[in-house]
């Protein structure tokens, strides 16, 4: 495949990508700055941008592992994003439901090859992150937050991998092995965000922050 049937099918990809786009914009827009009490209605709008993502996944053809494995991470996805927006009743179970989820991504995106030091380099930023937030986290949180500390941890190192080993076999396809890098990243921002709002401090915009990381993470 040439740069020019590339490009042409990543543009047709982005075209399929319309219904994620307008929602999640409308949700970010629109909904996020008028609705703070948890309803039926948020969590509709909240999850809807996932689902279209779904069907973009099941557009692609799930017949292959990798993307069974997408669907599955995104389904888990879905459902912590529901209960997280009841977090007051239901945030370790959103927790648990995002650990599968990233378990799910991991093993699609496989860890070959293994890249030591880019592991070692992301373990110690996990670690680090961790510290932060672990003398505020409460009770179960505290060995939980680590054991969703590793799964993320995992997940990312797993997208450093799938970039590499796609990149190397198809040259005229780095965009595609940047965005795995990219979201893997943004999804650790993302939670980063989100707990520090929940334990340590509430940051300016940081639902936005925690949103927008999250849609760019889900679409990489």
């Amino acid at each position: 495949m040439d740069l020019f049937q590339a490009t042409a099918q990543l543009f047709g990809s982005f075209l399929t990508l319309i219904p994620f786009a307008l929602t999640s914009i409308f949700y970010l827009l629109y909904w996020l700055p008028l609705v703070s009490a948890p309803s039926a209605t948020t969590l509709l709008f909240k999850c809807l941008p996932i689902v279209f993502l779904w069907l973009f996944v099941i557009r692609q053809g799930i017949h292959k592992s990798y993307n069974r494995r997408i669907l599955g991470g995104l389904v888990f996805s879905c459902v912590g994003d529901a209960l997280l927006v009841y977090d007051d009743r239901y945030f370790v179970q959103g927790l648990l439901a995002f650990a599968v989820a990233h378990g799910l991504y991991s093993m699609a995106f496989g860890l070959r090859p293994l890249r030591a030091k880019v592991g070692g380099t992301l373990g110690v930023v996990a670690l680090v992150s961790y510290s932060f937030l672990y003398p505020v986290l409460p009770g179960v949180l505290t060995w939980l937050g680590f054991f969703y500390s590793v799964m993320l941890f995992v997940m990312v190192w797993c997208a450093f991998a799938r970039a590499d080993r796609y990149a190397a076999k198809r040259k005229t396809h780095l965009a595609w092995a940047g965005m795995w890098v990219v979201g893997g990243i943004l999804f650790w921002l993302s939670d980063f965000v989100l707990a520090w709002n929940a334990f340590r401090s509430r940051l300016p915009g940081g639902n936005y922050i925690v949103m927008v990381t999250y849609y760019a993470a889900q679409l990489g």
